[in-house]
């Protein structure tokens, strides 16, 4: 299970792009903690980025099973879409797989562009600018105590 959600996150992470990096939380390439200086977190603030993370991970891992679906249907395993689409000049692909390639590529763009306006959209209602969200999730990285409390806080 945890192979096949790996796969799929690096599916979306390169039709977008971005570097896919292993953290506690899994957030999007483009809403990446910030190194800020240290602002209060009230209760209230910090009830209300837990709800905007549960709604994250959800809209991620919905975006997540329609890639997959996505490559599958034009006719690529994920690991063979993953192959092509990290191939170099070594890499043979013969023309109807780069067809296929280039169908699923579109598609999973698509899936991860709509995902990334969802999650905007659960920070804006949530009361969050980006900036704000960010220094809560690198106040977050660098207090072990305030990490845990956050932990427990999603496993509710």
């Amino acid at each position: 299970m945890f192979k096949t959600i790996l796969k799929v996150t690096l599916i979306g992470a390169m039709a977008l792009g971005i570097p896919v990096v292993a953290q506690s939380y899994s957030y999007s390439g483009k809403i990446l903690a910030q190194e800020t200086q240290s602002q209060e977190i009230s209760s209230e603030e910090l009830q209300k980025f837990v709800a905007a993370i549960k709604q994250i991970e959800q809209i991620e891992y919905k975006a997540q099973e329609q890639m997959a679906q996505a490559v599958e249907q034009e006719g690529l395993t994920t690991e063979r879409f993953l192959e092509i689409g990290n191939s170099n000049s070594n890499t043979e692909v013969s023309s109807q797989e780069q067809e296929q390639f280039s169908g699923a590529l579109a598609k999973v763009q698509e899936i991860a562009e709509k995902a990334e306006s969802d999650k905007k959209n659960v920070l804006e209602e949530q009361g969050f600018e980006i900036e704000r969200f960010n220094q809560i999730i690198a106040q977050i990285q660098q207090d072990p105590s305030l990490k845990q409390q956050v932990q427990q806080m999603l496993q509710k």
